[in-house]
């Protein structure tokens, strides 16, 4: 319902494709180009969608430009939050009535890695979208000063991620960390990015109201659609530790697209619990759009794989609740089967979180998936 413009885009041919290893994706294989590559060929083929394979393999070596090519260590190089093992990027899904959006998020790499030469490449990374995909970055422009004057100390100033829909259509976005002068004054720099971006007062309460544990409730991510249209967004991430399903669903009435009940019942179904959710935190997501001071949707975003034994129990439980509301039950199936280096029994994190949003056209569930570099 608000998603911004999409970019069609056809890939030019030997445009810097990864290497194909066809059969070889349960095996390490080398680079992060290779592992990246290998993950998106597992989802393209458990959906059904190998047409859209050359799109995402293209986009994905744009991403990686300049470090693609370097051999995964054995260890990390640098601990990025992307993932639990702090693998640089991940794959998700997103599963509505329209069909299902192949993601992948990332963390641009310095060589080495560092948190300046990683900000660097992140920027870098900024200009060969707006080049290569007519990426908007005006909005980033407006506001970036205020987050990253002061990045270095931080684990992450700048990430990417790439959404391909059913139709082929390609959607980009940043993250950016509110906290990069401080967790004190995280909240100051968000409302001075709204306002800055033509949002009023209005919208900083509805972010505040979404945290009212003051010395607990704090902000993780600063997100921003690169696109230009009108219903491009903002969205603003809260981390809750300690929380229960029931303040959640009770913070999302800020939210006109809330039903009550929603946050509970998705909490129940994944987890087969109602809180406190204290190994690790939950996370809501409002997201705004230019013209309204009301969040125009709430996302929850669960760390699934701290509260379940192991992969298996992470699939028989959103795949059922996938069934339960008409998603492509047996499409995610096939596509954590896919990305799975080992038995789903072997322990949890493969699926690393589960996110649950209420939309115009229904519900929207996306399953988050770790390569997992560095098990």
């Amino acid at each position: 319902m608000n998603a911004p413009k999409r970019i069609s885009h056809t890939p030019t041919p030997g445009s810097g494709q990864f290497l194909s290893q066809p059969g070889a994706v349960k095996l390490p294989l080398g680079t992060y180009a290779a592992e990246c590559e290998a993950g998106l060929r597992s989802v393209a083929k458990a959906l059904g969608r190998e047409a859209d394979l050359p799109r995402l393999t293209e986009v994905a070596a744009c991403m990686m430009d300049g470090w693609g090519a370097l051999p995964v260590p054995d260890v990390p190089p640098r601990a990025s939050r992307i993932g639990d093992d702090h693998s640089p990027f991940e794959y998700s899904l997103g599963f509505d009535p329209d069909g299902v959006d192949l993601r992948l998020l990332l963390e641009a790499q310095g060589t080495p890695p560092s948190a300046p030469a990683n900000l660097e490449a992140a920027l870098a990374l900024n200009n060969r979208l707006v080049a290569r995909y007519s990426a908007d970055i005006a909005r980033f422009d407006v506001i970036s000063d205020l987050f990253l004057e002061q990045s270095t100390a931080e684990p992450f100033a700048l990430w990417h991620a790439i959404s391909l829909s059913p139709d082929g259509e390609l959607d980009f976005k940043l993250y950016l960390n509110p906290q990069t002068r401080g967790r004190a004054l995280a909240f100051p720099l968000v409302q001075a990015a709204l306002l800055r971006l033509g949002f009023s007062t209005r919208a900083v309460e509805c972010v505040e109201r979404a945290m009212p544990r003051a010395g607990i409730d704090e902000l993780g991510y600063f997100s921003l659609d690169m696109s230009s249209e009108a219903r491009a967004r903002v969205k603003l991430y809260v981390s809750h530790p300690r929380i229960t399903a029931y303040e959640v669903d009770s913070l999302f009435e800020v939210c006109p697209q809330h039903r009550k009940g929603d946050v509970i019942e998705f909490c129940r179904a994944m987890t087969g619990r109602s809180g406190s959710f204290a190994s690790k935190p939950l996370m809501s997501c409002l997201s705004f759009v230019a013209g309204s001071d009301e969040p125009s949707a709430a996302t929850l975003h669960l760390p699934i794989a701290h509260y379940v034994s192991n992969d298996d129990e992470v699939r028989d439980r959103f795949s059922a609740f996938l069934r339960k509301h008409g998603l492509d039950h047996a499409g995610y199936e096939a596509a954590l089967l896919a990305l799975s280096r080992r038995p789903l029994g072997q322990g949890p994190g493969v699926q690393s979180y589960a996110s649950f949003r209420r939309q115009g056209s229904g519900l929207r569930l996306t399953g988050y998936f770790s390569p997992e570099l560095f098990r």
